[in-house]
């Protein structure tokens, strides 16, 4: 009996993991695997976005780039965000969702306040600090040449 158990117990643990595979190459599936996980304040605290890059040099404080999650829209999001945040005067430019990423945007002058806000909607999938980046303008780039390796392979 108990060998039927055990049996029973590994079949339903792995159905469970290719649910969870397939669920996660669709984004309106995974959205909701989130938005179930959070939903019960027993067993997980409050969904925050993590924030990513903050630890970079050259952050620019208050300043963000916002990752929704495929599928959702700015106004949702909005909406959402609600009375907390002011994002019709934050968001300075917005890229369109492609079918490679979900629609993300930039915001300057976000507060304390406003990010946490920003932050607890279950659409966001991810912050990025905002950062100045030097460049060295003396350094001639040929555009019109291809690279002699793609960008990331070793040297």
């Amino acid at each position: 009996m108990s060998r039927l158990v055990v049996r029973s117990t590994a079949a339903v643990a792995i159905l469970l993991l290719l649910s969870i595979g397939i669920s996660s190459k669709r984004s309106a599936i995974s959205l909701l695997w989130r938005k179930a996980l959070y939903s019960n304040p027993h067993l997980m605290p409050p969904y925050r976005a993590p924030f990513t890059g903050c630890d970079w040099p050259g952050v620019v404080q208050g300043s963000y780039a916002v990752f929704l999650h495929h599928g959702c829209t700015l106004e949702k999001h909005k909406e959402q965000v609600g009375r907390q945040a002011n994002l019709e005067s934050r968001i300075t430019r917005v890229v369109p969702e492609t079918s490679y990423h979900g629609l993300y945007y930039f915001a300057e002058q976000v507060d304390d306040v406003e990010i946490d806000a920003i932050r607890s909607d279950i659409a966001v999938d991810m912050i990025e600090c905002d950062r100045t980046v030097e460049v060295d303008i003396g350094t001639k780039v040929d555009v019109d040449q291809p690279a002699e390796r793609h960008w990331g392979e070793a040297r």
